[in-house]
C-alpha cells in the first residue's frame, strides 16, 4: 500500500469519525405531523450528492464507473449506498436510541432518498419507526423519482418537499398524479 492510499485511507477514517461524533453530541427530537414522525430538521435537514443529475431523456451519465442519472432506466442506488453500521448507530444516538436500531423498529433511513439524489451524509439519515418507513417508501420514495422525470416536478422541488414533512409531501404528490 503506498503512502498517498494509506493517507487517504486514515483520513476517510478521521472524516468519518468527525461526522459520527458531531451527529451523537446532537440531541435530536422527532417532529410529529399527526402520528407520524419527522426528522429534527436541524439534525437531520437532509443532503444532496451531487455527483447525481437529472436528464429527463433518460441520456447516460456515468460517475465512477455507475450510472448518475436518476432518470435513467438502469439508475440504480446500490453503486451510491455506502452507509457504514457505525454511521446507522450514530444516526440512532442522535435521537437517543442506544439499544435496537437499525433493527426491528427502526430502519435508518434517508431523508432525502438516493432515488432523488440524495446523499449518505449523516445530515441526511434518521431513525424512522419501521412501519412507517414502509409507508413513506410506498407513498413518496417511490413516486417522486417518477414525477421527477415527467417533468412534473423539479428535482430541487422534490427534494425540499421531502425534507419538510414527508407526510406533507405524500398528500402533494397525489394531487399531481
Amino acid at each position: 500500500m503506498t503512502r498517498r492510499t494509506m493517507w487517504i485511507l486514515i483520513t476517510t477514517a478521521m472524516v468519518l469519525a468527525l461526522q459520527a461524533a458531531i451527529v451523537a453530541q446532537v440531541v435530536a427530537h422527532y417532529a410529529h405531523h399527526g402520528q407520524y414522525a419527522l426528522p429534527d430538521p436541524k439534525a437531520t435537514p437532509g443532503d444532496v450528492d451531487t455527483r447525481l443529475i437529472v436528464d429527463v431523456t433518460g441520456a447516460k451519465y456515468t460517475t465512477d464507473g455507475a450510472e448518475a442519472n436518476l432518470c435513467a432506466k438502469d439508475f440504480r442506488t446500490g453503486p451510491w449506498r455506502r452507509v457504514s453500521e457505525a454511521e446507522k448507530k450514530a444516526a440512532c444516538r442522535a435521537y437517543g436510541i442506544t439499544t435496537g436500531c437499525p433493527g426491528p423498529r427502526y430502519e435508518v433511513d434517508h431523508i432525502i432518498s438516493l432515488e432523488i439524489g440524495g446523499s449518505d451524509s449523516v445530515s441526511n439519515l434518521w431513525p424512522q419507526p419501521i412501519a412507517q418507513a414502509r409507508i413513506k417508501d410506498h407513498q413518496v420514495e417511490d413516486r417522486l423519482p417518477k414525477l421527477v422525470c415527467a417533468g412534473k416536478m423539479s428535482i430541487i422541488d422534490a427534494q425540499r418537499c421531502v425534507a419538510d414533512d414527508w407526510v406533507a409531501c405524500a398528500a402533494r404528490i397525489k394531487a399531481l398524479e
